[in-house]
């Protein structure tokens, strides 16, 4: 429906809504050159397609598009490093709980520098009880010499933060209660997501930003480095990183821009430890995580 006001739309949808469209066209102050060099700037760390759906307001342009566009092996792809010496390095730790599929958990470390890096993933058929998980994770995270290579034998993961979807307050584990207090009986102390569409969109942004190459004088020359990397043990992440795409098909409505359904059990916990703005800490300034946490409580 046109408007006798410039860059200004309205339609309605099939249940009578009435959408408005204001397009960066409406404020005079928009010039081709404003425009061209906000462009510039956007585009630094996000995808045409993103620029077309934000500043163009063109609903379908992240159609079939990757959630995690900026994500480059050839950038981002690391070869595992020793990165547990809580002095340089803050971890955090995501899960995404389920009632019939495995539990998925991923671990990223965040450093005194500026670079982070998607550590280790765990996510395994068939589903487990808390009780193997929570062993499991306590064995991994500990300084035992006879763990995986990749777990760094004989080294301690002392984890800042513990990040699980708020799904997991709404569903009983096998214990018969939710998985807050489950993990928490077995000495995992987890606080829950913040989430929301806003929430988890500002999240993703900032994954993207991470994982998009920045130039960097050395003095062995001009590089291009990212800020977020990816160890090469994370097999399952990395797939998700490469296949999680929007839905396809026209949108009408904020839950019809979810993600599709390819496997997200490790990019949405990723998604859940990006939403609480992560960061490293130095270790003097660390608050106990053993203080009870009690699902639906954050601190």
């Amino acid at each position: 429906m046109s408007s006798p006001y410039q860059g200004v739309t309205l339609r309605r949808l099939e249940n009578g809504v009435p959408v408005m469209r204001i397009h960066y066209s409406a404020d005079p102050e928009m010039t081709p050159e404003v425009v061209e060099s906000l462009k510039r700037k956007i585009l630094i760390s996000q995808s045409e397609a993103f620029w077309n759906r934000e500043y163009e307001v063109e609903y379908e342009a992240l159609e079939g598009e990757r959630l995690f566009p900026n994500y480059a092996p050839q950038y981002n792809n690391t070869q595992p490093f020793d990165c547990t010496d809580p002095q340089h390095w803050t971890w955090y730790m995501g899960c995404d709980p389920h009632g019939r599929t495995p539990h998925g958990f991923i671990w990223t470390a965040f450093g005194s520098s500026g670079d982070s890096v998607i550590a280790n993933e765990l996510f395994q058929y068939p589903l487990r009880s808390v009780k193997e998980y929570s062993e499991t994770i306590i064995w991994l995270e500990s300084d035992s010499d006879d763990k995986p290579w990749q777990w760094w034998p004989g080294q301690k993961l002392t984890i800042y933060k513990r990040i699980m979807d708020t799904h997991g307050s709404a569903v009983n584990s096998d214990e018969g209660e939710d998985y807050f207090k489950s993990y928490r009986k077995h000495k995992l102390n987890f606080i829950p997501a913040k989430k929301g569409h806003d929430i988890l969109e500002t999240a993703r942004d900032e994954i993207n930003r991470l994982l998009l190459p920045e130039k960097v004088v050395t003095s062995e020359g001009t590089r291009y480095l990212p800020r977020l990397y990816v160890s090469t043990v994370c097999v399952q992440t990395i797939e998700q990183l490469e296949n999680v795409r929007f839905p396809s098909g026209e949108v009408e409505r904020i839950s019809d821009e979810r993600p599709q359904t390819f496997v997200r059990h490790l990019v949405d916990p990723l998604t859940y430890i990006f939403s609480d703005k992560p960061r490293f800490v130095s270790r003097r300034k660390w608050v106990d995580q053993e203080e009870a946490i009690y699902s639906g409580t954050a601190y």
